[in-house]
């Protein structure tokens, strides 16, 4: 009876082997040298109030600081104000051109920081003709004094154009993922005052625990995202992806 028991699980019961994990450093934030590979951009750069920075502080770490302003004064000529970002640079070489990101062997990308406990957006542009294009993610830090590691399976990413959530359900593709031109993070959470965010390495990682649904169907994603909606009223109602 027993024998037959063991033939029945072993012959119906598949065995998933779990890949070992895989992991490469993109950035590890410890020089001049690797700040230069950023750029710094706020709504100051357009007329708006808020102003920020990428440092290096005494515990020779990226400091990305500064104070974020919603204010839209007499005279501005902008509707929204109230976002500073960091991103990467492109490099370009003189025959070849851009020299873009093949991420294509990781499913994760995953920031070592110690924040604020303020939600941040990491931005990840690929290459399309839609220049504005963007594939956007939350990252909520806890604030206080430890470092954590925040880890974004690439399937929570979701496509957005101009700031705006696109209506069409497009979770980031292969395709997308192999043709990266730059990798950012956004600070756009409507909370007027000083922020900070210190950061230690940014990694892509291989995890078989990644294989994981397309955003607009990851619960965890759906009620931050619904919660976010509810605090954007200048935003549009139909967010597309969180609906389904």
């Amino acid at each position: 009876m027993m024998q037959r028991i063991f033939q029945f699980v072993t012959k119906n019961t598949r065995i998933r082997i779990l890949e070992p994990e895989y992991e490469k450093v993109l950035w590890k934030f410890n020089s001049e040298k690797t700040l230069d590979e950023f750029i710094c951009v706020t709504d100051g750069n357009v007329g708006g109030n808020s102003n920020g920075s990428l440092t290096l502080n005494h515990q020779n770490k990226a400091l990305f600081s500064g104070n974020l302003s919603t204010k839209i004064v007499p005279g501005m000529n902008l509707k929204y104000t109230g976002f500073c970002s960091i991103r990467s640079i492109v490099p370009r070489r003189l025959i070849t051109g851009e020299q873009l990101k093949d991420l294509s062997e990781f499913d994760a990308i995953e920031f070592r920081v110690r924040g604020d406990g303020r939600a941040y957006m990491v931005n990840l542009q690929h290459q399309t003709f839609r220049p504005d294009d963007l594939f956007q993610a939350f990252m909520f830090t806890r604030g206080g004094p430890d470092w954590e590691n925040i880890r974004i399976p690439f399937s929570c990413f979701f496509l957005a154009n101009s700031g705006y959530m696109q209506d069409r359900v497009e979770d980031i593709t292969e395709y997308s993922i192999a043709r990266i031109r730059t990798i950012g993070l956004l600070l756009a959470d409507r909370i007027d005052g000083p922020f900070h965010l210190e950061i230690d390495s940014i990694k892509v990682v291989r995890s078989t625990m990644h294989k994981a649904r397309g955003y607009h169907h990851n619960l965890t994603y759906k009620v931050n995202m619904d919660y976010w909606r509810k605090t954007e009223a200048y935003m549009r109602k139909d967010y597309g992806p969180v609906s389904g």
